[in-house]
């Protein structure tokens, strides 16, 4: 008999712990192992600033192209929303003196905002502080790779261009030529 009360007493012990134990952890919900992101971009957004305020730069730069990418695919590239993400990865690069990157980061932010509010007070501000780290570029002669070798190719098909107006006066001078000694 003895045996089967503390059964008994085990079992409402355990019944007792467990309940305890469910209602202390509150509603568990099962794991979920999917790569999907269910965070919003403003979720992003608010981790990306977490992360920078605790020194965690690349955490932070992940969290706001993600929620570039984001916005970018829900509510289009040229929204305010977009713009405003583009804005903190920009901020981000320019407070890191990552010239090159703000560069392109701020040229994307003021393009958005300029169909958004072209006559706002931001893009103002967005202009000043693009103008600033194209200073900075040019101050530290980080000019882009992409418009040193455009200009070269730009040059190059010029040259071949009045060289290929050359020969072509040449050959037709030539021809005159021997159409004279024919005669």
């Amino acid at each position: 008999m003895k045996l089967r009360q503390s059964r008994v007493l085990h079992m409402l012990l355990l019944a007792v712990i467990s309940s305890t134990f469910m209602f202390a952890c509150g509603d568990v919900k099962p794991l979920s192992f999917s790569m999907d992101s269910k965070k919003t971009w403003e979720d992003l957004v608010a981790e990306g600033q977490a992360a920078l305020s605790a020194g965690k730069i690349p955490a932070a730069e992940a969290a706001f192209s993600e929620a570039v990418e984001k916005c970018s695919e829900k509510f289009g590239e040229d929204d305010a929303r977009t713009g405003t993400c583009v804005g903190y990865l920009a901020e981000l690069y320019r407070n890191q003196q990552e010239w090159l990157k703000a560069g392109k980061a701020y040229k994307r932010w003021m393009s958005i905002m300029d169909k958004n509010d072209p006559t706002g007070e931001q893009l103002k501000i967005i202009r000043k502080g693009y103008k600033e780290i194209r200073h900075k570029i040019k101050q530290y002669g980080l000019e882009e790779n992409d418009d040193k070798d455009k200009e070269k190719a730009d040059k190059a098909a010029e040259g071949a261009a009045s060289d290929k107006k050359k020969k072509g006066a040449s050959v037709k001078a030539d021809d005159e030529s021997g159409e004279e000694d024919a005669e």
